[in-house]
């Protein structure tokens, strides 16, 4: 009854950030209520199931993950509901593909070692390493490059094998670079904390330097691919509107070097957007932070991506 009053018009009002369902014994019956709730929705950010008796079935666990992808949930946490274990993963994991979530919590939920290659497929980026990642489960279900942004993953109290944590933590090291931590706490090594410790202070400064770069390429850009307002049908006031567009964006990709073509464009498209306003952007990105990850996240630039050289950069990190 309470997910069909939130459901409502009345419920929606409330506009409900956390929601906490920490050991209330809930079902699947509960969890289909849930992702009714969850899909579409728009303000919730924490979802925290921990301790309860979901086991769904592969619809429900196919509607669940739907529901989470469309969704702007950015934390969730599955603590302690044993009955998952690897049948649930199997499922979810692979059709994951939500950039809103940032921290993923699975601990003590009875994964094993036949877990490994879908952790191992869903934290391999897209970029030219992924392929040695991938590589360490020649022949095993592939989910392909993952869209995601996690931040943070709990694997703790699960029965993961030192040999899968290793290949994990190698995946993390040569084919993510969003993940800030992995807590795998009840099976760490001083190797493995190190790797970890190395791995986060190598993601935060790439995406520090992302972020930063998206804002020095955004204030040039609306200057110089928008054409000068006043000067629609006569000459135009500089040699540089006379440029093919190719070579002009060209020399305005050497502003930010270190994004990827892909971040690049995204950004020349929103500069160049008729409906957006000049100022207002400037305003997003320099003196408002909130506004500022909504605009990186629009454009894709609140995550470091792969780019031409970018292996020599990582050698100095």
């Amino acid at each position: 009854m309470l997910f069909v009053y939130l459901a409502s018009d009345y419920g929606k009002r409330l506009q409900i950030e956390t929601i906490d369902l920490n050991s209330c014994q809930i079902g699947n019956m509960g969890l289909e209520a849930i992702t009714n709730f969850l899909h579409g929705n728009t303000t919730l950010e924490q979802l925290n199931l921990q301790n309860n008796l979901v086991n769904p079935s592969l619809v429900l666990t196919c509607r669940f993950t739907a529901a989470v992808n469309n969704s702007r949930l950015r934390r969730l946490s599955l603590d302690s509901n044993k009955r998952l274990s690897d049948t649930f993963l199997f499922r979810f994991l692979p059709n994951l593909t939500t950039t809103h979530l940032h921290d993923l919590s699975l601990n003590d939920i009875g994964l094993t070692s036949f877990s490994t290659a879908h952790i191992v497929n869903f934290l391999s980026t897209d970029g030219p390493a992924s392929s040695k990642a991938r590589k360490l489960f020649a022949g095993q279900p592939s989910n392909g490059p993952s869209v995601t942004r996690l931040r943070v993953l709990h694997l703790a109290g699960n029965a993961l094998t030192q040999s899968c944590l290793i290949k994990i933590v190698d995946t993390l090291q040569t084919s993510n670079f969003s993940i800030r931590n992995l807590d795998v706490t009840s099976t760490h090594t001083n190797d493995l904390n190190r790797k970890i410790a190395g791995i986060r202070s190598r993601n935060v400064r790439l995406e520090l330097v992302t972020k930063l770069q998206a804002r020095r390429l955004l204030i040039p850009s609306r200057v110089l691919l928008r054409e000068p307002r006043g000067h629609g049908g006569s000459a135009l006031p500089s040699p540089w509107y006379h440029l093919p567009t190719e070579l002009r964006l060209y020399i305005l990709s050497l502003v930010s070097p270190r994004l990827s073509t892909r971040q690049q464009f995204q950004i020349w498209r929103y500069a160049t957007d008729g409906d957006s306003h000049i100022d207002g952007p400037h305003r997003l990105c320099v003196t408002k932070p909130d506004s500022a990850i909504r605009w990186l996240e629009a454009v894709g630039c609140d995550h470091f991506e792969p780019y031409d050289g970018w292996e020599q950069v990582l050698e100095r990190l």
